[in-house]
């Protein structure tokens, strides 16, 4: 992080590669050195101490050089006067720019401020000389002065010793110098330039460690941290400090004696018997913090965890114990007895550390497991154990044991099951065995679980197929097909189910590769010869899937609408609702469906499906329904009139005037579909537009947005009426939504909009006029008007306007 505090400036790696360059080159009595050209530095160049730093070899070689065979010696004479000379030019440029940056820190004008301590923060240990003025910069205002300050004076490690008095300074809370917004930043960066400091901040550190500032403290704790092993002679007042009464304090403090390691252990060890309770905690989280380094305390955290009355620091020993070392077997007996605590903090506490010591499940499972014996204790011990995952496989019988025992399977019990995974499904197949076919149903718990072991069941699942139960049969396909793409591996495992003997296993098949599979040809093979199944459960299922599959189904649609004069009812039921959602429009499938009209438990939805073929030939049939039926009903043939043609008009005008707006508003929707007379619709929908219901004026403006499409230059007066709409609570998002969709070019509509009250209405007219760049020109002042609103959206949408106008 601070390798760019001893880079070394250009024109001082020029200088030392041109000495080093002149050391190795044989010189002749004819050689020249030109001085200046070769050695010596830029003028205004910054250096640094790594820049000396590299110099110094070649200071070395030059005073210790022996000339070569053949060399003239008194030109090794020049040359060694000359490199000599440019040393200690380069030394006087490091000493030029830390005067020249340290006056410049004294400055009143920020920036400059801040410019001399970046350049005295990359000249790293050559800004020393600069000390007392960055120290003195501690207490800049601005903190980019006094961060890079901090910086430099932690480059500057222990030769900064002079600085220590001002940074623990800072760091008292009665001597605040307001930067309470970047007091922890400022925290961080002191504690961290104390640390570089060493052994000579020491003596200060401790004596604030027990000063009455808790702030002083804490960055003193800090840097004592930062300074690691090296801050031993620290222990005792850090382990007092932890009885402070100041959570930040004591959290420091536990986290500096876990960078000490160790050396602490012996100290935290003893402060485990403190009277404290503080102390007790903080003595624990501590050793945590250390690891497996505090191993030797271990016996006595065990010894506490049994002890200890304060459910703060017993809940703090519990945490610790997995994690200095200890082997699990003397881990987990305190911790499950901790589970079994009334105390939801202790519970808390043991469940996280339990599952700590997960890599060694075999050693706590058998434990949880017995406590799913224990009424009080059962569920809590449960999510335990499915936290554990697989490792936990050996409870699945037990839990499944507690699940039959319930008249409602505990939610607790389930989920481990679900949790524990691919383990627990031989176990929870074995169960399905016991049950009739009948209650396998996607609410049955067996197959809830099932679900939410997911896809890694699969295998299990795949196998279970080919049971010769039925009843697992039908809970490995049905979980399969709730699985959907994730099983698509299944595919061919269920595909063999097509002949199964049971009809339920054929039935539940369609749907799970419907579900599962998402080729078409794949499904149609199997519903084609599912119509024809003897049993009506399969027909019924092949309608049904036909139907998932929408007009992808069309190839089997005729053979779908046979299923319209099936002797079972639930069959006749679900090949309705199927045609019409196939959507092939053929009069024998439109006659089929009208047919079904006499029959009360069938009607709606054989209307719905006329809806969707068209009513044709059943208008007269709708017509003659409508006065008699119930409202749901009513809905449904006016849907299906409206594309009826003509000839439900009266039925839809008797429908606008109901009482009721929800049939009022349908009708309106029918009356769109139905009226292709533009000139009598067009008022129609105008009258519904003041309807006292918003319900019906939606709708009204749902009808007109096509219509506007076909008929720009027919809709003037009643674009108006949305405008004047969009400015009401209850239209407001309707009417906006209608006029984005309108593509408006009459100037007229948009300088009108532009008046309206509503904000959201007159940005919509400006990008309108936008849109029409110097058409747009006649309403261009207006527009302007509105560019020096004081409304934000009015003022932005405006000038955005004028930009295309122009």
């Amino acid at each position: 992080m601070l390798h760019h505090l001893l880079s070394l400036s250009n024109s001082n790696r020029r200088t030392v590669a041109s000495l080093n360059g002149v050391l190795e080159t044989p010189i002749s009595s004819s050689a020249h050195l030109n001085t200046n050209s070769q050695i010596l530095p830029r003028s205004g160049s910054h250096n640094s101490s790594r820049g000396w730093s590299e110099a110094e070899p070649t200071v070395s070689r030059l005073t210790t050089a022996k000339p070569r065979s053949g060399g003239n010696s008194h030109a090794r004479s020049s040359i060694l006067a000359a490199t000599i000379a440019a040393l200690l030019l380069t030394t006087s440029a490091f000493a030029a720019d830390v005067s020249k940056w340290t006056q410049q820190l004294a400055s009143s004008d920020r920036d400059a401020r801040r410019e001399a301590s970046y350049q005295l923060l990359h000249l790293g240990a050559a800004a020393k000389p600069a000390l007392p003025d960055l120290i003195k910069a501690l207490d800049d205002q601005d903190k980019q002065v006094w961060s890079n300050a901090i910086s430099t004076i932690a480059a500057l490690g222990p030769d900064a010793v002079d600085a220590v008095p001002k940074l623990l300074e800072s760091l008292d809370s009665r001597r605040s110098q307001g930067r309470y917004r970047d007091q922890g930043q400022y925290l961080l960066r002191a504690a961290y330039a104390l640390a570089r400091i060493g052994d000579a901040a020491k003596p200060q550190l401790l004596a604030a460690l027990k000063d009455k500032d808790t702030g002083l403290r804490i960055g003193a704790a800090k840097a004592l941290g930062g300074m690691g092993p090296a801050a031993k002679e620290a222990i005792p007042a850090l382990i007092e400090n932890l009885g402070s009464g100041d959570q930040d304090l004591r959290n420091e403090v536990i986290e500096s004696l876990g960078l000490i390691g160790g050396d602490a252990v012996p100290a935290l060890k003893d402060a485990l018997d403190s009277k404290d309770a503080w102390q007790r905690e903080g003595s624990a989280r501590a050793l945590a913090a250390i690891g497996d380094a505090a191993t030797p305390a271990g016996d006595k955290l065990l010894e506490r965890a049994g002890q200890e009355t304060d459910a703060t620091a017993r809940g703090a020993i519990l945490a610790t114990l997995p994690k200095i070392g200890l082997p699990p077997a003397k881990v987990i007996p305190p911790l499950i007895a901790a589970i079994k605590s009334d105390n939801e903090a202790l519970r808390h506490a043991a469940t996280n550390a339990i599952l700590l010591v997960h890599p060694s499940a075999k050693t706590a499972v058998p434990a949880l497991t017995a406590l799913l014996a224990e009424p009080a204790q059962a569920e809590h011990a449960a999510y335990v154990l499915g936290r554990f995952g697989d490792d936990a496989k050996s409870a699945v019988p037990t839990l499944i044991d507690l699940i039959l025992k319930a008249e409602t399977p505990p939610a607790a019990f389930t989920d481990a099951l679900a949790q524990i995974g691919p383990p627990a499904v031989p176990a929870l197949l074995a169960q399905v065995e016991k049950i009739s076919a009948t209650s396998i149903t996607r609410d049955f718990w067996v197959i809830k679980v099932l679900k939410n072991i997911g896809s890694s069941a699969l295998p299990e699942l795949r196998q279970a197929l080919a049971s010769p139960n039925t009843s697992v049969r039908l809970a490995a396909l049905g979980t399969i097909a709730d699985l959907g793409p994730e099983a698509r591996e299944a595919r061919a495992d269920v595909l063999k189910l097509g002949s199964d003997p049971d009809p339920q296993v054929r039935a539940l098949l369609l749907s799970a590769m419907v579900s599962i599979d998402s080729s078409t040809s794949k499904a149609l093979k199997l519903i084609e010869p599912a119509i024809k199944d003897a049993q009506p459960l399969v027909r019924a299922a092949a309608a049904s899937a036909a139907a998932t599959l929408g007009k992808d189904a069309a190839p089997v649609a005729a053979q779908v609408a046979a299923l319209l004069e099936d002797p079972d009812g639930r069959v006749r039921l679900v090949a309705i609702r199927a045609a019409g959602a196939i959507g092939v429009k053929d009069p024998v499938i439109i006659e089929r469906v009208t047919a079904r009209l006499d029959d009360p438990s069938a009607r709606l939805a054989a209307i719905e499906a006329l809806a969707r073929l068209g009513a044709g030939n059943a208008v007269p049939r709708l017509i003659a329904l409508y006065p008699t039926s119930d409202i749901p009903t009513r809905l449904v043939i006016l849907n299906a009139l409206g594309g009826g043609g003509e000839a439900g008009l009266p039925t839809i005008a008797t429908a606008m005037n109901e009482r009721d707006p929800s049939v009022r508003s349908a009708a309106v929707r029918a009356l769109a579909g139905a009226q292709t007379n533009v000139e009598i619709l067009l008022p129609a929908l105008q009258q519904a537009l003041t309807d006292r219901d918003p319900v019906v004026r939606h709708a009204a403006m749902d009808a007109i947005v096509p219509l506007a499409t076909r008929n720009p230059n027919k809709v003037t007066e009643i674009t108006k009426s949305i405008i004047s709409l969009a400015a009401l609570d209850a239209d407001r998002l309707s009417a906006l939504e209608t006029l984005r969709a309108f593509r408006v070019k009459d100037l007229e509509l948009i300088s009108y909009a532009l008046d309206s009250p509503s904000s959201d209405v007159r940005v919509w007219a400006c990008e309108r006029a936008g849109r029409l760049a110097g058409q747009a020109r006649p309403i261009r002042a207006k527009i302007e008007t509105l560019s020096s609103s004081s409304n934000d959206y009015d003022r932005r949408a405006a000038r955005r306007a004028l930009e295309t106008i122009r």
